[in-house]
């Protein structure tokens, strides 16, 4: 079984004008929908918005003049931001793919169409152009499978919650199941983290 690499796009909404492209993080966050722009993975289980970057799509050390431009703006983990750091194809800031071998936009609608993830969360490359990427941006990270996991494990907490929150249609034994399978939820998230932390 495979998955999208991501559910939702995501878009650069912000108008608003920083003299310091840090200062977008908050706009950033919110239209990255507060994952990876390169990898998906969630921030909320690495620390939040503390611990992601603003990363430059198109290298602000070639193209100064972009530094600030919100849509060269990626929220970015750290890892994906270091690894992909200043690479960039060619000598234009307009072309971002050379014979297979670039970045794409993270905002682009056909950015989902160069991976996939597998049925254990790793993401796998699809195309030419999606080896290239996998490869630069570390997306071979066991790390980006595990937060995946986490981030669906939570997904299915609150939904199995909201259930539970209505447990007036329960029967008693239906609530105790539920809590059981709670429980078994906070024992492999548990797991996960411990797993993700060492």
């Amino acid at each position: 079984m495979s998955y999208p690499l991501r559910d939702k796009i995501p878009s650069r909404t912000c108008v608003k004008t920083y003299t310091d492209h840090k200062r977008y993080k908050p706009y950033l966050r919110k239209d990255f929908n507060k994952k990876c722009g390169y990898c998906d993975d969630y921030d909320a289980f690495v620390g939040g918005p503390d611990s992601y970057h603003v990363d430059h799509f198109v290298p602000a050390g070639d193209f100064p003049h972009l530094s600030t431009t919100y849509s060269n703006l990626v929220y970015s983990c750290q890892y994906c931001n270091r690894a992909k750091w200043n690479k960039w194809p060619s000598n234009s800031e307009h072309i971002n793919i050379v014979n297979n071998e670039g970045f794409v936009d993270p905002c682009d609608v056909n950015y989902n169409t160069h991976f996939e993830r597998d049925s254990n969360g790793d993401i796998i490359a699809l195309t030419e152009l999606g080896n290239y990427m996998h490869k630069n941006l570390h997306l071979h990270l066991e790390r980006h499978a595990i937060l995946w996991n986490l981030n669906r494990i939570q997904e299915q907490r609150n939904t199995l919650k909201a259930y539970m929150s209505d447990s007036a249609k329960l029967s008693e034994k239906q609530q105790e199941m539920l809590a059981d399978l709670d429980g078994n939820f906070d024992d492999f998230f548990l797991k996960l983290q411990n797993i993700y932390d060492n």
